[in-house]
């Protein structure tokens, strides 16, 4: 089971540190953790990102809309009377 989770990102050494500390600390107690950390891993290299700060609309499939573009959250509650 420990070749399945085998983290080959440049992200990598990040993603065990922090499983190492989380199982030192007694957090780490089953596998859906490190499964998780797994699909990051994968996300990273599909899409090869190497840097954080550089996701952007091209790299990632989560963000749909620009910020100029979101709807308003308060739109659907004109219909109460207090607003």
């Amino acid at each position: 089971m420990n070749d399945y989770f085998t983290y080959n990102s440049k992200f990598a050494p990040y993603i065990k540190g922090l499983l190492k500390e989380k199982e030192q600390k007694g957090q780490l107690k089953s596998t859906m953790f490190k499964c998780f950390m797994l699909e990051f891993d994968r996300f990273f290299l599909e899409y090869e990102i190497e840097d954080l700060h550089s996701v952007t609309k091209k790299t990632s499939p989560f963000l749909i809309f620009d910020s100029y573009q979101r709807p308003c959250p308060y739109n659907n509650l004109k219909r109460f009377s207090f607003f």
